[in-house]
């Protein structure tokens, strides 16, 4: 019995010396993904894909990822969603670059907001810097309302993009109470042609209209698919 008793500890103390499965303990756990949505450069030059033009987000996605929508060669910008686990690192860097550009989604509290929040739940000083950061470049806003949802302003915005890269060189990147009349006439009349071949109405749209209301024109009636994606966010 005590030879039992004496190989029963030997066991005990080689199972308890033996290394195994380590508990990690929830404050050193590696951090969930956090997602920020981004205005950045869409370029070349960046490593660590120099000889790509990309949106300049590439170099903050460290271990997770970036997904973008560009405007090029209509805009040299794009949006994007920076998906990273080193989250406090990587978007603390981002937004110290002095061309990239946090869209502000913050509320009262401090707390970044999820695209199926509110534009009411933003603070008000998200709710100025995000409109003049649209209307610098070119984005009507005017027709933002406080019930929408953060997503329908990031699908939006992702839609005016999508147009410039079909419309091109035929887009009309002028400021936005540009009135119609201004825009060259050949450029006119083939914006106005691949709108009605689109579906999109244009019988009522005379000299008068303003490229804001063209464009809110053609995101309104323009055949967009019913899912769209900006990195693992549905918009």
């Amino acid at each position: 019995m005590r030879r039992f008793e004496r190989l029963l500890w030997v066991c005990l103390l080689l199972v308890i010396a033996l290394p195994g499965r380590v508990s990690i303990p929830a404050a050193s756990a590696q951090e969930a993904n956090v997602i920020r949505y981004y205005l950045a450069p869409y370029g070349t030059g960046y490593v660590p894909r120099p000889t790509m033009r990309v949106c300049k987000v590439v170099l903050y996605q460290a271990d997770g990822g970036h997904s973008a929508v560009h405007a090029y060669p209509v805009k040299n910008w794009c949006i994007a969603a920076l998906d990273t686990s080193e989250a406090q690192a990587q978007h603390a860097l981002a937004q110290a670059d002095p061309e990239i550009t946090l869209v502000p989604l913050w509320d009262g509290g401090g707390e970044y907001l999820p695209l199926s929040a509110t534009v009411a739940d933003l603070d008000a000083t998200s709710r100025s810097q995000m409109a003049s950061y649209l209307e610098a470049r070119r984005i009507p806003t005017g027709w933002i309302t406080g019930d929408m949802t953060i997503g329908r302003v990031i699908r939006y915005v992702v839609q005016i993009l999508l147009t410039t890269q079909r419309l091109a060189d035929d887009y009309p990147e002028l400021d936005l109470d540009t009135q119609v009349s201004e825009i060259p006439s050949a450029q006119r009349q083939r914006m106005l042609a691949w709108m009605s071949d689109n579906g999109i109405e244009t019988s009522d749209i005379d000299l008068s209209w303003t490229v804001r209301q063209v464009l809110q024109r053609i995101v309104d009636q323009y055949g967009w698919s019913g899912v769209m994606e900006l990195g693992t966010s549905l918009l």
